[in-house]
């Protein structure tokens, strides 16, 4: 058994405030029925090794839901960093609820 590395551990790469266009969290799978209502929420990358994930949340929800269970390729890398860098329209006016 190898051991693990500082880099081999998961570590927040960034997130950003969304307005998903419906329940699905922008993850909708085949076959699927979501609720049409926008639904604030967060982008939230995860490095993992060599690794980034994605993982959707709803705001105010405990839980998060990876995206992308193939990971993002290398290409798309940095487009979902820039993303994360743009400058994002606020979500709500009022502090953040839990």
């Amino acid at each position: 058994m190898a051991l693990m590395t500082a880099g081999d551990f998961p570590f927040p790469a960034g997130a950003q405030p969304v307005q998903w266009r419906d329940s699905s969290l922008g993850c909708a799978r085949g076959g699927g029925m979501y609720m049409q209502v926008i639904t604030p929420g967060y982008r939230i990358l995860v490095q993992a090794g060599d690794d980034l994930l994605e993982y959707h949340s709803a705001e105010g929800q405990p839980l998060a839901r990876l995206c992308n269970p193939d990971v993002v390729q290398a290409r798309d890398r940095q487009r979902s960093r820039d993303l994360l860098l743009a400058p994002a329209a606020p979500t709500h006016s009022g502090p953040p609820t839990r």
